[in-house]
């Protein structure tokens, strides 16, 4: 065994044989069978989340229904989104999936179930009648213990199915067969080698296999609570995917691309069923020449050049109404979601729901006229790589000429009256990470970044200035964002300022992993002065006195885009 010391940080990893697990056991961790390793099921999942106390997985049902086990943790050899191996108090506890639908294991005490469904117990066996499906639990005594198997159907003939089926396995070979993924994917020794695993074993909890109008595999940003797929979530994922499943990489964003509507239009959420009506930040063009750039694969350019281009065509018809070339997002009556478009549901920006030339929305458009410019040259369509060059261009030029507001050194939206929307976020950061700016605009941004009375926070970059009247650690009115941060990353790169970038980086990871160790989790969105634990903090408004998302809507535990981004900044890409 070996130890490895970060020495800016005094971080620690243990390396035991080369190899290094996820192995910190915190409420809420997402607990499935993933589509990587076979068929799921949108339309009928069967997922948990893990309890706080005792040791348990909440299923989340209609009603939550949970398997626990009355022992006390002593050391966690593995805890990820499909197996949990734990030395307790009183023995050994092992627990992995076998299928979709079925959960095996041995435990050192007998299992229980708690639930509000009605159960009927029958020797070694517990039925629940959970609405219109059931759970059946049978458990043994062994040498060891007690083997179980807890297995979930639409009818109780096809619970006993899923019983039936774990004779097929045997728990060690189910537990090597869940290891392998990170055995294979893990990067040695770097001091993060065990939040990089943790980074996998969330992005590999969140996939879906192929089902209903969604032909291939796809992501979701969380299968509890959100669980469908998302347009800008779906790109984000995708870009970390490319690092060691390219073909599921590219699966993931034309997922997205197979549910676009026949406008051209993409919708913000999807399922294998249904569409929203509304959309989101266009970045599926520059997430396809990334994977590109990795992948080389022209084909992949060739099948999607054509509807990338036809979903930013949409986005200039029914997002720009006063015709400037600068998009606008559409706003909502919901109080704690002001524009869902946006991505950023409750900012101050969107709090009178004026229509506005957007910073974010503008930045991304050029962003993505950029990328596939570059797609359609590579495919060598000089026509429409200069097309979209130009648009690109007349974009970052309006951006410039309408948005910087010259007095405060700052990007903002445009009011259709003509006047600034003087509500500075992290979204006035985006001409770095499109590159639209120039070096003394830029310089002034980075003047803006490291004001510590602005952005300058001790986990940055808060979504909202600190010095704006609206500021808190709640979602988008001050939470740190991890893509948000490392788009500015890569932007501060783009303009040369590596010192910064790296600071920023370091401060993320170490900002992650801390609460990776302390809750198990890679969260939604981080408190921009490190004092509480994200489950914890306020989402939209509310604060619980402790996280249940069933009662509110708490910052999001093992959160797609955070594990797929924070892979790519311990890789430095």
């Amino acid at each position: 065994m070996a130890t490895v010391t970060d020495g800016r940080n005094g971080l620690m990893a243990t390396v035991t044989d080369g190899r290094v697990m996820p192995d910190i056991y915190g409420y809420g961790q997402l607990f499935a069978f993933s589509g990587l390793d076979g068929q799921t099921s949108f339309r009928d999942d069967f997922v948990g989340t893990l309890t706080a106390k005792p040791i348990g997985i909440r299923f989340e049902l209609s009603k939550p229904v949970t398997l626990f086990f009355d022992t006390q943790i002593k050391k966690c050899n593995a805890v990820t989104s499909s197996l949990i191996d734990i030395e307790t108090e009183t023995g050994r506890l092992s627990v992995v999936f076998s299928s979709r639908h079925t959960v095996t294991g041995l435990s050192p005490v007998e299992p229980k179930l708690i639930t509000g469904y009605k159960t009927a117990t029958k020797g070694n066996e517990t039925v629940c009648y959970c609405g219109l499906a059931k759970l059946v639990l049978r458990c043994t005594k062994t040498d060891d213990g007690y083997a179980f198997i807890l297995a979930y159907g639409r009818t109780l003939k096809a619970a006993y199915n899923g019983i039936l089926s774990v004779s097929e396995y045997s728990l060690s070979g189910l537990i090597a067969g869940h290891s392998e993924f990170y055995n294979k994917h893990g990067i040695g020794s770097d001091v993060y080698a065990r939040l990089y695993l943790k980074c996998l074993s969330v992005l590999k909890a969140n996939i879906y296999s192929p089902e209903g109008r969604i032909p291939c595999r796809f992501t979701t940003p969380d299968r509890v609570p959100h669980k469908k797929m998302w347009l800008w979530d779906s790109a984000f994922h995708a870009l970390a995917i490319k690092e060691f499943d390219s073909a599921l990489a590219e699966e993931a964003v034309e997922a997205v691309l197979y549910r676009r509507k026949r406008s051209g239009m993409i919708p913000h959420m999807m399922s294998p069923y249904k569409r929203s009506r509304i959309t989101q930040p266009p970045i599926l063009a520059y997430a396809v020449w990334e994977i590109y750039r990795k992948t080389g694969n022209r084909a992949f350019l060739e099948r999607n050049a054509a509807k990338l281009a036809g979903y930013l065509l949409w986005d200039l018809k029914y997002r720009d109404s006063n015709g400037n070339g600068l998009p606008e997002w559409k706003t909502e009556r919901k109080k704690n979601c002001r524009c869902g478009e946006s991505g950023m549901d409750n900012s101050p920006r969107f709090d009178n729901r004026d229509t506005m030339d957007a910073i974010d929305f503008s930045c991304f458009f050029a962003s993505d006229c950029e990328a596939l410019s570059k797609i359609f040259a590579e495919l060598g369509d000089r026509e429409n790589a200069l097309l979209w060059q130009k648009k690109a261009e007349q974009t970052a030029q309006k951006i410039n000429e309408l948005l910087w507001d010259e007095g405060d050194d700052i990007y903002y939206d445009l009011h259709l009256n003509g006047k600034h929307g003087k509500i500075a976020t992290c979204a006035s950061f985006l001409p770095l990470f499109c590159g639209i700016a120039d070096d003394n605009r830029a310089k002034k941004l980075v003047e803006n970044l490291t004001d510590p009375a602005k952005f300058a926070s001790p986990v940055p970059i808060p979504s909202l200035s600190m010095a704006d009247s609206n500021f808190s650690s709640d979602l988008w009115r001050g939470g740190v964002w991890i893509n948000y941060n490392y788009m500015i990353i890569h932007g501060l790169k783009r303009y040369g300022y590596n010192e910064l970038a790296e600071e920023i980086r370091a401060k993320t990871l170490s900002t992650v992993n801390k609460w990776y160790e302390e809750g198990g989790c890679l969260y939604e969105f981080y408190d921009p002065f490190d004092k509480e634990r994200p489950d914890k903090l306020i989402r939209k408004g509310v604060k619980q006195p402790e996280p249940d998302w069933r009662k509110h809507m708490h910052a999001i535990c093992d959160f797609g885009w955070t594990a797929a981004l924070t892979l790519l900044l311990i890789l430095n890409k």
